[in-house]
């Protein structure tokens, strides 16, 4: 079944049947705030689809379950660590950063030890556990642990980041709640601590909860991440707007393609944003961003869906004056990072503009497409269409005037 529908509509996130709720919870000044955990977080964040994931995961799950126990025996440590991570850019810290606390070190090192010792697995995500411990030593366990947030030949690195969205709470020490940025069930749910005990933290989890999350998760090294890389100076418009005459752009079909399902649990949340830019500077950027409910085994089967959906409708003096266009697919993250979507360029006015784009996904390279071209060039006239095809998608747009 697919959801289409314009951001800012309907709350974020596919809609999908109720998670229930075990008895226990935990309470904050707005209501339910997380669920505690009805599996093993480790249990739940296993992705036998994916072993680079599943050891990703492993590497996020030691150190967020050490964050969570060090901060509960140390809870002097709460406000600096927030401080820290506050006062890094885009809000997110690396990890060696809080290392450099010789008392954190050292309660990682011996903690880290210590819960290696104990899990009860012989292989995950591919690593021989008995050898990886047996190999660890004071010395060289944080590292070895840090390791495991490689993806294949892609050099990762481990940070804490905060979330940076309307809603969310970024300085509330007395109340952090911790989170591992990967999937816990089919509803988007993460897995995390607080209080020292494991939760699961839902997508609507500003809508009830005033606590502050503290994500652990990886970023590339060496790339440029996000925030400060957009180019894009309009505002997101939130529907279409009912008009008698003007320019609509719709979606006829989509397909995206077998394996590029990157949600290891459930259906995917797939993300549009489409922007228009007048190259002389007269008129503000248009930027609507939409988003799709799309089902697991439509990926599975590289279905072809008929979507026939209106995306955006421009007036007629608004569709005179664009110059270039700018559409990107991508899949939607709730609790990741900001990253930037691979930036290209069109011509516009007698020149060439760049378009860049960051939007929230676990991995850089979870995108679908990204296209810019002229107005003429993609979309030229009535019932003109622009087909945009590559190795993990195929989606067909069309213009209609009236």
């Amino acid at each position: 079944m697919l959801l289409f529908a314009f951001v800012g509509l309907m709350p974020s996130g596919c809609q999908k049947s109720n998670q229930s709720i075990p008895n226990e919870v935990f309470e904050s000044s707005s209501g339910l705030c997380n669920e505690v955990s009805s599996e093993s977080i480790l249990e739940a964040l296993k992705n036998a689809e994916d072993l680079e994931d599943e050891k990703n995961n492993l590497g996020f799950y030691l150190i967020g379950e050490s964050l969570s126990s060090f901060i509960s025996e140390h809870p002097s440590y709460k406000s600096s660590i927030l401080n820290q991570v506050l006062g890094a850019e885009e809000y997110a810290l690396n990890f060696t950063q809080l290392l450099e606390d010789e008392i954190i070190h050292n309660y990682f090192s011996s903690h880290l030890l210590e819960t290696l010792s104990g899990l009860p697995y012989s292989n995950y995500g591919g690593i021989d556990l008995p050898l990886f411990i047996s190999e660890s030593t004071l010395e060289n366990v944080v590292d070895k642990v840090s390791s495991l947030v490689h993806y294949g030949s892609i050099q990762q690195e481990l940070v804490l980041y905060l979330i940076d969205e309307e809603g969310f709470n970024l300085n509330n020490p007395d109340n952090i709640v911790i989170g591992v940025s990967s999937e816990v069930d089919d509803f988007n749910s993460i897995g995390g601590w607080e209080n020292d005990v494991e939760v699961t933290i839902k997508e609507d989890f500003t809508s009830y909860c005033s606590k502050t999350l503290l994500v652990v998760g990886a970023d590339e090294i060496g790339s440029a991440q996000s925030i400060s890389s957009i180019s894009l100076s309009g505002s997101v418009r939130n529907s279409v707007q009912n008009r008698n005459s003007g320019t609509t752009i719709k979606v006829l079909t989509g397909q995206i393609k077998n394996p590029h399902h990157y949600e290891k649990r459930g259906d995917l949340e797939v993300r549009l944003a489409m922007v228009a830019r007048d190259c002389n500077g007269e008129n503000p950027e248009i930027i609507d961003e939409f988003r799709i409910g799309w089902d697991r085994d439509d990926v599975t089967n590289s279905t072809v869906i008929q979507l026939d959906d209106d995306l955006v409708c421009y007036t007629p003096v608004e569709f005179q004056d664009l110059d270039a266009m700018f559409m990107v697919l991508w899949e939607y993250d709730w609790y990741a990072r900001k990253r930037l979507i691979p930036p290209c360029s069109s011509k516009c006015s007698n020149q060439t503009t760049e378009f860049r784009f960051s939007s929230r996904r676990k991995r850089s390279w979870e995108w679908y497409h990204v296209k810019c071209f002229t107005r003429d060039g993609g979309f030229p006239n009535h019932m003109s269409i622009l087909e945009i095809s590559n190795s993990k998608c195929s989606f067909i747009y069309q213009r209609i005037d009236s």
